[in-house]
């Protein structure tokens, strides 16, 4: 009765561990037991007194009246949404033999305003005794009487917790973890981050659902079913304005904004290859576009340019920008062509000029009372941070880990905070998978070398060899080379210049890939000197293929066009097909006249042939949706991927018009696909299919810490 959800370790960092069910009973080291009588201020990590134990005495005098807690719920995050918001039941509807005076009692004690609440037990004593002999007595019911024995036990101790109370100081609140798993058949998109309202009451994440366009999804921390947002397939990068009302985020080539009070999303203003955004309390919008940062109104409009990366400095791109509170200054992250120093910036809408805070490739947050939020490896890292003089200062200290990163944006540290104390982190970005071997009849081979954090692979045309995506655990991307016959894996980019996307010379000798570190194409000789640049421009070019007349095929503009780079002369970029919609893994056939690419015409994956390079006689060959296109046996076959995991095949006749035939469904791949990857190869003779199995076990569920901030130095 002495504990009230007060007991607990005030220097302990965690207090219970994930995955642990809700108990009555309080147990050392946790908040589970206790959670139920903290009082509203307690768990929103105010500064706690006398007014937090008449609380708590209510909840025991409800249960003791009622048999039943007046905050219950499924979860933790639900108790906690009703100690904050929900009014408990009148015990007499639960009892109808709680008489009317106690019932008053127990109701004040459990207002959720400590002002407004009994403001001593002193006072909640006298009540009681007043209770035991009230004016008129002898004329009440004897239902009465059923209550004495247990106010009389109360009305003794209620005056030795008034005194031990105060010779006890108050005590900080207790930080309390929990998970926030996927929706039923969903997963998290473990491209993206998700993000927490500025009052920490809601979250937005993005989920992929088979068979359906990737969409925000809406959850508040009351509640234990999250909600898809209407209008926002598509979405990535969401971020909240100040007032936590409206959500804003990135889809097809645009940003856009919804309000949740059910309005339909809208167009703010063009945007492409982004990086993240931020929304300041005058309406104006930061956001990180093609390398640079931008600003438009919340209400819509052109974008202007605010910030650009110096390249005499070294810079390579800037984003992931966040205001400060005063809606001026804003932090960045820039990249560097020396890994070493990239780092988090800070700079101001009044003024171009910029000057560097830290070194970490992580974006950064700043929240109240005063840290500065980044990664640093998988570690989740806290520093304290002056806003108005925009220093920091002490040593950064872990909060938490592991922290996950995008897969393909290595900046992307999976974390948000809130200035109320709830933290949100991810970890499960970390990619782990083996290239895994099947004949086209769906019997199992042997598995290609050990397993690796890969993301693409690609079949050089002999066949001996697998170019390989694969990211390290700093977030820096990579080519690298698999043996096909003894599974040996070597490094084929340098540090300096990262890599992703190769394709493969026609003679198995060379490679052509996109740096990482400025979005530019280069070219590197298998076995031979370090890369050399190919191809450079403002805008970053993700290679698809290397054709054999000479050219290399690339996409720009978040799939939206398609061009063509000779590799020898003039080396001038040339625009062969431009569109709204985005569009991914363009394949031209082997013998050249048509060309195989998944696109979101429809609103949905599909994957169409066209005439090439006219991009005319356009067909849709796949149906209930499709992506990744491969040719094989001299484009007689087009292999590709159901929305679903499910390998496909098509029967393809080039005559003068192209006619394609039924989709046949092979067999399922151990994969979860995204469109916009190579997550197989298929052989020439269309016999043997290489897959990057998926190794990790299911989605994983989001972590949370409320009241994070306890305890921490400043």
């Amino acid at each position: 009765i002495l504990d009230f959800g007060l007991a607990r370790f005030g220097h302990a960092p965690d207090h219970s561990t994930e995955g642990e069910t809700q108990t009555e009973f309080t147990r050392e080291g946790t908040l589970l037991g206790t959670l139920l009588f903290m009082s509203p201020e307690q768990v929103q990590g105010k500064p706690a007194d006398f007014r937090g134990d008449i609380f708590s005495f209510g909840v025991v005098l409800y249960e003791m009246a009622t048999g039943g807690a007046p905050f219950a719920a499924d979860t933790r995050a639900g108790v906690i949404a009703a100690v904050l918001e929900r009014e408990p039941e009148p015990p007499s509807k639960v009892n109808p033999h709680v008489p009317r005076l106690f019932e008053k009692l127990i109701l004040s004690c459990l207002v959720k305003d400590r002002e407004d609440r009994q403001q001593s037990m002193h006072d909640a004593a006298q009540s009681l005794r007043w209770m035991e002999d009230p004016p008129g007595a002898a004329d009440r019911k004897p239902t009465w009487r059923i209550l004495w024995p247990a106010i009389a036990a109360i009305a003794a101790v209620l005056f030795t917790i008034w005194l031990l109370h105060y010779r006890e100081p108050s005590r900080a609140p207790v930080p309390v973890r929990f998970q926030i798993p996927a929706p039923p058949n969903a997963a998290f998109n473990w491209s993206d981050v998700p993000a927490l309202s500025p009052d920490g009451r809601q979250l937005v994440f993005s989920v992929e659902v088979p068979g359906a366009r990737p969409a925000l999804w809406l959850r508040a921390l009351d509640r234990t079913t999250p909600q898809p947002l209407a209008g926002t397939e598509n979405g990535t990068f969401p971020f909240w304005s100040p007032d936590s009302r409206s959500v804003a985020f990135f889809a097809d080539g645009k940003l856009k904004k919804t309000d949740l009070a059910g309005l339909p999303a809208q167009t703010v203003c063009d945007a492409d290859e982004t990086e993240g955004g931020t929304w300041a309390p005058d309406g104006t919008i930061l956001f990180a576009s093609s390398g640079r940062l931008q600003r438009v109104s919340a209400g819509g409009g052109t974008a202007q340019n605010v910030l650009m990366s110096d390249k005499s400095r070294g810079e390579t791109h800037l984003g992931w920008p966040a205001f400060q509170p005063d809606g001026r200054h804003f932090l960045f992250l820039f990249d560097h062509a020396d890994p070493r120093k990239t780092g988090i910036g800070v700079s101001s809408l009044d003024s171009p000029q910029k000057r560097p805070l830290l070194t970490t490739p992580s974006r950064a947050m700043y929240v109240k009372p005063g840290y500065l939020v980044f990664a640093r490896d998988k570690a989740l890292m806290a520093q304290a941070f002056d806003a108005r003089k925009l220093e920091l200062a002490g040593d950064p200290f872990l909060i938490a880990e592991p922290v996950g990163r995008g897969p393909y944006l290595k900046h992307l540290a999976l974390f948000s905070v809130s200035d109320n104390g709830v933290l949100l982190w991810r970890s499960d970005a970390s990619l782990s998978a083996r290239i895994a071997a099947f004949a086209v009849d769906g019997r199992p081979l042997s598995p290609i070398g050990e397993a690796s954090p890969f993301q693409d692979i690609s079949l050089s045309p002999d066949e001996k060899h697998l170019s390989a995506n694969i990211q390290d655990d700093t977030g820096n991307n990579g080519v690298w080379l698999v043996d096909v016959p003894t599974g040996i894996i070597s490094r084929v980019t340098t540090d300096s210049a990262g890599g992703s996307d190769a394709v493969w010379s026609p003679d198995s000798r060379e490679l052509v890939f996109m740096s990482t570190r400025n979005g530019d194409l280069y070219r590197k000789r298998v076995g031979g000197p370090p890369e050399q640049l190919l191809f450079k421009s403002d805008y970053d070019k993700y290679p698809a293929q290397w054709l054999r007349d000479g050219f290399i095929l690339f996409i720009a503009q978040e799939g939206r066009e398609f061009y063509r780079v000779p590799l020898a002369g003039s080396q001038k970029a040339e625009l062969l097909y431009q569109s709204e919609f985005s569009k991914d893994q363009p394949l031209v056939s082997p013998d050249g006249r048509w060309i195989a690419y998944n696109a979101l015409d429809s609103g949905r994956w599909e994957v169409y042939v066209a005439s090439y390079p006219s991009f005319t006689q356009r067909r849709q060959v796949s149906t209930g949706g499709g992506c990744q296109p491969l040719w094989a046996k001299q484009g007689k076959e087009l292999f590709y991927l159901s929305l679903r995991g499910n390998l496909m095949k098509v029967d393809v006749k080039m005559a003068l018009a192209l006619e394609t035939g039924r989709p046949q469904e092979l067999f399922a791949l151990p994969l979860r696909v995204d469109p916009v990857l190579n997550q197989y190869a298929v052989t020439s003779d269309g016999r043997k299919i290489f897959v990057l199995e998926n190794l990790n076990q299911g989605p994983q569920p989001m972590n949370v810490m409320l009241n994070w901030t306890t305890g921490l130095p400043r």
